[in-house]
């Protein structure tokens, strides 16, 4: 269902809906960095970049893999939903800022950070905002990881494990 719905809001501005991610090269990985008001989940990716154009450096310079960070508060509507609708695996944070993700194509890989500790002022509780859309997102693989630990080293590591395999999981589908 939602991505029928997704693909209506694609025809709806004017885009062709991509179906499935591709399974061939290159595989661009998209970051989200610093889209939320709230400076909780206002982040950036910086290790997470660093690491990965470290681990795929072979194949960054071949072309089979692209990793960009996209400003989306900072271009129009169609633009965020070309660049996410292009991305087989994107890297945000939970919250408004990760609505554009909903135009992830089949198949694509979602990484969000979400807070994991009280987020300020009347919020005794960790937020969980997108949690219950992006977990029925069927379309979609959706890994969750706790803001409050992004840039230690082990999950640092992780996180580059998790996008090696998100990218052996799209290339074999």
């Amino acid at each position: 269902v939602f991505n029928r719905f997704r693909n209506f809001l694609m025809k709806n501005i004017g885009m062709d809906p991509i179906r499935l991610v591709s399974s061939e090269p290159p595989y661009i990985i998209t970051f989200s960095p610093s889209n939320s008001r709230d400076p909780d989940r206002r982040i950036r990716y910086n290790k997470q970049t660093t690491a990965l154009e470290k681990a795929f450096k072979d194949e960054i310079s071949r072309g089979d893999v692209v990793v960009r960070s996209v400003q989306f508060n900072a271009i129009p509507i169609e633009e965020q939903v070309k660049k996410v609708a292009e991305s087989a695996i994107i890297v945000g944070t939970c919250g408004g800022g990760a609505s554009t993700n909903m135009f992830l194509p089949k198949g694509a890989g979602m990484i969000l950070y979400y807070p994991d500790k009280p987020s300020g002022r009347g919020h005794n509780y960790p937020a969980r905002l997108d949690w219950d859309y992006f977990n029925n997102a069927g379309y979609a693989r959706v890994h969750w990881l706790p803001i409050s630990e992004k840039d230690s080293e082990e999950d640092v590591d992780l996180f580059v494990k998790l996008v090696k395999n998100e990218i052996e999981t799209i290339s074999h589908h």
